[in-house]
């Protein structure tokens, strides 16, 4: 045998095979970059919902079959449910605008919420996302498009239209009785 000098370990023969040693690197470069993959997915869904959950508008989000996946701050607050809640029954305009797509894909509706409050609301309703993938193959059933509905409460509109229609209203009655009395 060798003379080993300091530091170095003398083996009689190679712990592993250069074959071994190159399936091992390879795997790990592969499992580094899976988890670099998903971390980045992470992070952009973790900005996004943040995204979401700042906005005024209430946003919904369901699967090809209208299936809700989620929905933002702003939608609870609109419509007086709790987010497992609405998950697991929507109500059933939500339902229907989100399994059947709307003619138009924008409008203005009446919803009753989950407390039974009349709301007028403006109504949006998009894809997400897309069917094709790069080279047009048709991607898996998890890639496919979202249906987002995008909702916007109509009420203060409303009020200050009414306030508005009132005070013309008011407005005529007294100039009549202007007229009238001269």
């Amino acid at each position: 045998q060798g003379v080993m000098r300091p530091g170095e370990l003398l083996l009689p023969t190679p712990l592993f095979r250069p074959q071994a040693i190159h399936l091992l690197d390879h795997l790990c470069g592969y499992w580094y970059q899976q988890r670099k993959a998903a971390f980045a997915q992470q992070q952009t869904e973790e900005t996004l919902e943040s995204v979401l959950e700042s906005m005024d508008e209430s946003v919904l989000v369901a699967d090809q079959q209208g299936l809700l996946l989620y929905v933002n701050r702003a939608a609870i607050q609109l419509l007086g449910g709790r987010r497992q809640e609405m998950i697991a029954t929507p109500l059933p305009t939500i339902q229907r605008l989100l399994k059947y797509e709307p003619t138009p894909s924008q409008g203005e509706i009446t919803i009753d919420n989950y407390k039974g409050k009349r709301l007028p609301v403006h109504y949006a309703y998009r894809y997400w996302g897309s069917l094709r993938g790069e080279g047009n193959e048709v991607q898996s059933e998890e890639k496919q498009q979202r249906r987002v509905l995008i909702l916007q409460d109509r009420s203060h509109q409303a009020r200050v239209g009414a306030r508005e229609q009132y005070a013309a209203f008011q407005s005529g009655v007294a100039e009549m009785s202007a007229n009238i009395l001269h």
